[in-house]
């Protein structure tokens, strides 16, 4: 989990590679943005051209086959299949296990590297995503009570000094309600 910016000299002979989960970045001679997170990564391309793959396990026959073989269960191995796609300057795409490679909208790349100067910007942003990158800096654990609250899209912008903040606002943003525990874990659902 994490963020990190970037930019590559030019050396067609060493090309620089960044993995992030599953996702692999191959640049030769850019700059870009990579932000993991536990549900997806985003690549964003400033300068330049990146190619992302990807391995995505696909399950054999629509699930997990078994062949019965002297009474024991052998089970087949998942097969792999490698997503690709070739992001130039100011594009931008995302991975996730459950949506594979996914080209995102052209602003997503004008606004990935706002964290660089202490804020964070969103466009439409699904919140679970935007609460997942908030996670790293409140040191608060955040969790969505049902998928229907993580699906809200959100805009604005988040001062990253000042996340705890925004938390406690968010509610007047967005028609959720959030709950602390006495651990400190925050829980973020519907109203």
């Amino acid at each position: 989990r994490g963020e990190a910016y970037f930019k590559v000299s030019k050396d067609p002979a060493r090309p620089f590679l960044v993995r992030a989960g599953d996702a692999v970045v191959r640049a030769v001679g850019t700059a870009f943005n990579v932000r993991m997170s536990a549900e997806r990564t985003v690549v964003a391309v400033t300068e330049g051209k990146v190619e992302v793959t990807s391995e995505e396990n696909s399950a054999i026959e629509g699930g997990a086959s078994v062949t019965q073989v002297s009474k024991a269960a052998v089970k087949k191995p998942p097969v792999r299949t490698v997503l690709a796609a070739q992001v130039s300057a100011g594009g931008a795409v995302s991975y996730a296990n459950d949506a594979g490679l996914q080209e995102l909208p052209a602003a997503e790349a004008s606004l990935a590297t706002t964290w660089l100067n202490g804020r964070r910007q969103y466009r439409d942003e699904p919140l679970r995503y935007v609460l997942a990158d908030i996670d790293r800096y409140t040191g608060k654990r955040i969790e969505i009570a049902e998928n229907a609250t993580g699906d809200l899209k959100f805009t604005g912008t988040l001062d990253l000094e000042n996340s705890a903040a925004w938390i406690k606002g968010l509610s007047v943003a967005l028609p959720v309600k959030i709950t602390e525990s006495a651990e400190g874990q925050l829980s973020i659902e519907s109203r």
